[in-house]
């Protein structure tokens, strides 16, 4: 927009970040067209990327983290501390992993009905650990982490998932994938792989 609407600037800056055309269309939503720019908009646009920020920086969740801290002993602490102190691990499965652990502790301990406050700050900090997962996962959606690495970032989603619903379902796929998938998928024979095709079919 500060360039007048140069669309060659437009092109030069996403491909600095490893973004190309074939990338954009094959989103969901997918985008085809070139932006129109007009530059009187550069004023609102740099208010929403301040709220962008604001949104997708630790401030909040490291401020939802203290007030949770309140109410809670050192095994949680110790959990509460290293997701801060590792905010910016460039390693995003260990960051996932971390998130699920602390909310297996906060889902499974510290939900308690009968405190209100406590409850209210626990609330607030598990739906926050579950938008940084899901944050996490979009982060690395299009980089090639290997098929390990694919097998393990399902375990970490399916966890956050059966966490987040309350479905049996879901519960039985997430343990089949952790059991089974999580054990086979270093011995891949013909055998291993038609168990693996029937979990993946009913996770699907």
């Amino acid at each position: 927009m500060k360039s007048g609407g140069d669309l060659s600037k437009y092109w030069d800056h996403l491909k600095k970040n490893g973004i190309d055309g074939n990338r954009l269309a094959s989103y969901e939503r997918k985008i085809t067209f070139e932006p129109y720019m007009v530059d009187n908009c550069v004023g609102d646009f740099e208010n929403y990327l301040k709220i962008l920020k604001s949104v997708h920086s630790s401030d909040d969740l490291n401020m939802l983290i203290d007030e949770a801290k309140r109410h809670v002993g050192g095994d949680v602490h110790n959990l509460m501390s290293d997701m801060q102190c590792n905010y910016k691990d460039p390693d995003a499965l260990r960051q996932m992993d971390r998130c699920t652990a602390l909310r297996n502790n906060i889902c499974g301990n510290h939900l308690d009905k009968n405190n209100i406050g406590k409850l209210k700050d626990m609330l607030f900090l598990d739906v926050a650990l579950e938008a940084y997962t899901r944050q996490l996962t979009e982060k690395i959606m299009h980089i090639d982490i290997g098929f390990s690495g694919y097998v393990r970032e399902i375990s970490i989603i399916l966890n956050n998932l059966a966490l987040s619903y309350n479905w049996v379902e879901l519960a039985y796929c997430r343990d089949d994938w952790n059991l089974l998938v999580g054990s086979m998928a270093n011995n891949l024979n013909e055998e291993n792989a038609r168990k693996i095709k029937s979990v993946i079919d009913r996770l699907k």
